[in-house]
């Protein structure tokens, strides 16, 4: 019973609201690193989201997930949640800003498929 509130109450909020992604599941992981310096990490995935921290080229990250939903910069809505190694802040970035090698990352899988 328990089981079933919780995803009626789940369906309810994604289809009564805008899905927001504020956090990630702590499966696999992956080491990249900035592509650009002034990197932008956000507390969600949408521009309007704070800004957090930022990431240089010169720093190193942990990449967790990717989502596909969020603002779209340069016709993708691919966003990467994710840590910056230097300085402790996690947050997401989006994917044109971030690399990162094997393993591939999962899909933080709390996104409409």
């Amino acid at each position: 019973m328990k089981k079933n509130l919780v995803k009626t109450l789940v369906v309810a909020t994604v289809a009564g609201s805008a899905l927001v992604a504020t956090a990630a599941p702590a499966a696999a992981s992956a080491s990249g690193r900035y592509l650009t310096d002034g990197t932008r990490i956000r507390s969600c995935s949408y521009l309007s989201c704070s800004v957090v921290g930022l990431g240089y080229k010169s720093q190193t990250l942990t990449a967790n997930c990717y989502i596909n939903l969020g603002s779209e910069v340069g016709g993708t809505g691919r966003w990467i949640s994710h840590k910056n190694n230097a300085t402790g802040v996690s947050g997401w970035s989006h994917v044109s800003n971030v690399t990162w090698g094997s393993p591939g990352i999962p899909h933080c899988g709390f996104e409409p498929v």
